[in-house]
């Protein structure tokens, strides 16, 4: 993945991320981490056509949300992304409560 590429990580806001292992010019699992910590954070959820193991299970430890096979149905991919909107959702309020508990100084 190009350094032009991972840019736009750092300049769009995004929530959700679907990344396929197998890109032109690498593996997707080596580029979680970094898009993990770009500026909007966004959740990750690796697509593969390869059902490897190792590799789910790698792309779990790196913090990807998901790991789904390919080819797969709108609807297989529509609950991985919808669980992950909810949960970016509830982390962000969580986030600003803990926020505004620590500005009342109820929580240090």
């Amino acid at each position: 993945m190009q350094l032009g590429f991972l840019k736009i990580f750092q300049l769009r806001i995004l929530s959700v991320v679907f990344l396929d292992v197998n890109l032109p010019d690498g593996n997707g699992l080596d580029y979680i981490q970094k898009i993990m910590t770009s500026g909007s954070r966004p959740e990750v959820i690796i697509m593969t056509a390869q059902g490897d193991p190792d590799g789910a299970e790698q792309a779990m430890q790196s913090g990807a949300w998901d790991y789904i096979e390919k080819p797969s149905s709108i609807k297989k991919m529509t609950l991985p992304f919808m669980r992950a909107l909810q949960y970016r959702q509830e982390k962000q309020t969580t986030n600003r409560n803990l926020d505004d508990m620590v500005q009342q100084g109820l929580f240090r």
